[in-house]
């Protein structure tokens, strides 16, 4: 047939080399001439060694291979090139159309059989049908490795994720058993357990204070040789310093940053804030009480980047679901205790106060029998000093040495004159010991005093001198009390409320001066409230402390030094109490100051009404 002038595949055909192999020239140089007019690159070779020479040197796409060749035939080459070159299409060529030969040749592998002489079109078929069926056999077994590979992938997927359901439910059900005082070791294992199945390096718990004023870092576990997490920012200052973080969680969203180099341009501040030397990626899950948020859980992956799948994600938003509802039971039972130890605490300040009351009683009496006797007495001293005086002179008028002589020595051996000198200051001072038990007995009354049902007016400055009575002992030794007391109005209050939050106070700041300091109560009027400042010179508290000393049982220090209800009871007695505030500054090493601040505009409708310290503190 005449060899065509126009090819009409070559575009494809260029894409492909083909080898011919036979032992005769001339039918090569037809094969080449046929195959080369079509675009395709052609190779030859006269015998099996050569054959496989070549395909091990170059890659090709099809084989043309003679069946009766000397030496290795065609049929005999053929399982041997199915074998090593699995991508290899092969075309048995041969003179004799045989039926058995053909079958046993395309049993072997061979993708096809044509006959000499050869048929242009039936040469050209039969190579774009083997190239064909060989694109299709590469697509089918790439296919086939991809879906495995897929199933492999979703194998294991599932097997992580089957594995991380039965975590979150161990943490579920482990959670459920745990007691207050176990819950704080209990979340950190359960970061800990959660961490190392994500293959991260650091994770933290992270709670919002109650007034979405303050956030801090609760709960963190980190792998060997990683350092704690830095301090976080302050809520309050989330939203300006991490913004896109910020409206990400506060919109219920889990934020997934598999590499933290490569997060999105409007998340720069959130980069440049957590690309730590070493941190690769970063999982945040926010924890939602009643579409509020209340937290978030975080996990960071420092050695390498790690991308955790949707999947997983999904179960990490359920336990931070299990971490809400765990924390708020805790929450609870912490409430309920705390608020257990305040009516225990209120019980025992009665039967403190019933006591001083009595004690107050008993002892009134009697010194009041001792103050009147020592009046009388010193009126009855004065008058024998006088007459000893008055004596002395007279006798002194006689002069008869015989009289006075004895008279002089006896008053000399018995010191008269030291006694009649000394005796006055004695009563003085007797008088004035007496009337400094009589102001301890009137502090005894004040603080047992009883009328704390209803709100009375009070003035602030008598109930802080009250106070600073009876703590007197605690603080004398630790610290000089200094008043910069201003002219207040009466405030409508619980006064014995108010002594027992000006106490707690007064005793914190003596309890933070470690050898001698200083502490200063001042108070001032400011528009419509009174305010008290009780400041001192002490060891100060720490940053991540303060917003948690208010909580009920946090305390830093050691064990059976403090029960951590103090300032709880003082917060509660300022804010639910009185419907006031109270602010806390501190510098560790320069000291701590505490503000109460007292609203005047209270009636006794609004303290007495839903008031929840009443007849608990």
């Amino acid at each position: 047939m005449p060899i065509m002038s126009e090819p009409t595949w070559s575009n494809a055909a260029k894409r492909h080399k083909i080898l011919l192999v036979d032992d005769e020239a001339p039918v090569r140089r037809v094969l080449k001439r046929i195959l080369e007019s079509e675009g395709f690159v052609c190779r030859e070779a006269d015998s099996a060694h050569r054959a496989l020479e070549l395909l091990e040197a170059e890659e090709f796409s099809l084989v043309l291979l003679d069946i009766q060749m000397p030496g290795q035939s065609g049929l005999q080459l053929l399982p041997l090139l199915s074998e090593r070159f699995h991508d290899l299409a092969v075309i048995m060529a041969t003179v004799e159309d045989d039926r058995k030969v053909a079958e046993q040749a395309l049993q072997d592998g061979a993708y096809g059989y044509v006959t000499k002489p050869f048929q242009r079109n039936e040469i050209i078929i039969n190579v774009m049908a083997a190239l064909e069926r060989r694109r299709l056999n590469r697509t089918s077994r790439d296919n086939k490795a991809l879906l495995e590979s897929k199933v492999r992938e979703r194998t294991a997927a599932l097997s992580r994720l089957a594995s991380l359901q039965r975590q979150a439910i161990d943490i579920s059900i482990r959670f459920i058993g745990l007691m207050p005082h176990d819950w704080a070791a209990g979340v950190v294992q359960a970061l800990a357990n959660i961490g190392a199945f994500l293959g991260a390096d650091r994770g933290y718990l992270i709670e919002f204070s109650p007034d979405d004023q303050g956030a801090a870092i609760t709960h963190e576990w980190h792998g060997p040789g990683i350092p704690p997490h830095p301090a976080m920012p302050r809520e309050a200052m989330l939203d300006d310093k991490l913004p896109w973080l910020a409206r990400q969680i506060r919109a219920g969203q889990v934020v997934h940053l598999p590499n933290i180099a490569q997060a999105p341009p409007e998340a720069r501040p959130e980069m440049d804030y957590f690309s730590l030397p070493t941190m690769q990626s970063l999982v945040v899950v926010p924890m939602l009480r009643q579409d509020h948020l209340t937290g978030l859980i975080g996990f960071e992956a420092i050695h390498q980047a790690s991308v955790w799948p949707e999947e997983i994600i999904s179960l990490l938003q359920l336990m931070g679901n299990i971490f809400v509802n765990s924390l708020e039971r805790q929450h609870l039972e912490r409430e309920r205790a705390a608020m257990h130890a305040k009516l225990l605490q209120s019980e025992k300040l009665a039967a403190i106060g019933q006591l001083a009351a009595g004690v107050a009683h008993e002892i009134n009496t009697p010194i009041g029998f001792i103050s009147s006797n020592l009046v009388s007495l010193q009126k009855y001293t004065q008058r024998l000093v006088d007459f000893i005086q008055a004596q002395a002179t007279a006798l002194d008028q006689l002069h008869d040495t015989a009289i006075t002589a004895p008279l002089a020595v006896a008053r000399k051996n018995g010191k008269i004159d030291y006694i009649t000198g000394d005796i006055q200051e004695l009563i003085m001072e007797s008088l004035d010991g007496a009337n400094k038990v009589k102001e301890i007995v009137q502090d005894l009354k004040n603080f047992a005093r009883a009328d704390e049902k209803e709100p009375v007016p009070a003035d602030i400055n008598t109930c802080l001198d009250n106070t600073l009575a009876m703590v007197r002992n605690e603080l004398k030794y630790k610290a000089t009390v200094k008043r910069e007391f201003s002219e207040l109005p009466d405030l409508l209050c619980f006064p014995r409320k108010l002594g027992q939050a000006f106490t707690n106070l007064l005793v914190n700041a003596a309890q933070a001066i470690e050898s001698h300091g200083e502490i200063i109560v001042r108070t001032w009027q400011e528009n419509e409230a009174i305010l008290v400042a009780i400041a001192d010179t002490g060891s100060g508290i720490a940053e991540e402390n303060l917003l948690k000393i208010f909580d009920p049982f946090f305390t830093t220090k050691e064990v059976g030094q403090g029960t951590g209800l103090g300032l709880s009871i003082t917060h509660d007695i300022i804010t639910k109490a009185h419907h006031g505030e109270i602010t806390v500054t501190s510098e560790l090493g320069r000291g701590t100051t505490f503000t109460v601040r007292l609203p005047l505009g209270t009636t006794k409708t609004s303290l007495s009404s839903n008031n929840p310290c009443q007849d608990k503190l």
